[in-house]
């Protein structure tokens, strides 16, 4: 069965929200937000990072950029990742901006050469991320995962709901393996607990 419905996408984040967003990030010890990366030009679901961007008074909260679906716009899209990287509120690591990418990830090179291009010759302190659970051997300067989902309990072989508690085991295993094998830093991805149902469908399982 097919079922076709419009759906129409709103900016509709207040600025209030986004200072409380903040606020709470800040109370919790949090430095700085990675945003999957979503055009400004092509997608409602960069919403979160431009209404950070916006705000005049981030209260010394910086953001990063995952790396994510670049878009139709690309050259447009990357030169304007890049501009956002030589702004004071991105995050930077010995002086280099974070950008956290995924194997095999197309776009950058793009990327490292629009960046270089607007900084007289800067790099980017890339860290590649895993897929679940497994931080990668990598080429790069850091590893780190997309997130860590402890055990598979469901019935359907999926990720049930799990707290922290339950996912912390495998966590700490998974950086232990790594740091004891590899000279590369690590970034490390903590988990506060993994809540499956919010993104289901009526229309699936």
């Amino acid at each position: 069965t097919i079922v076709n419905r419009n759906v129409t996408c709103k900016f509709n984040l207040t600025t209030t929200a986004m200072q409380k967003e903040i606020g709470y990030a800040l109370d919790a010890g949090i430095d700085f937000w990675a945003f999957l990366w979503y055009s400004p030009y092509d997608s409602p679901m960069g919403e979160a990072a431009h209404k950070f961007i916006s705000l005049s008074d981030k209260m010394g909260m910086k953001m990063c950029y995952t790396a994510g679906p670049i878009g139709w716009n690309i050259s447009q899209n990357i030169d304007y990742m890049t501009d956002k990287m030589n702004q004071p509120y991105y995050q930077k690591i010995d002086g280099k901006p974070l950008f956290f990418v995924g194997a095999g990830w197309p776009h950058l090179e793009a990327v490292k050469s629009s960046y270089a291009s607007k900084s007289g010759g800067g790099q980017l302190y890339i860290c590649e991320l895993g897929g679940y659970n497994s931080y990668p051997n990598t080429s790069y300067d850091a590893s780190s995962v997309y997130l860590t989902v402890g055990i598979r309990e469901a019935s359907d072989g999926g990720i049930s709901e799990l707290p922290h508690s339950k996912i912390n085991t495998s966590e700490v295993t998974n950086r232990n393996n790594f740091m004891n094998n590899s000279t590369k830093d690590i970034i490390p991805c903590l988990t506060t607990g993994a809540l499956n149902y919010v993104k289901r469908s009526s229309l699936n399982s």
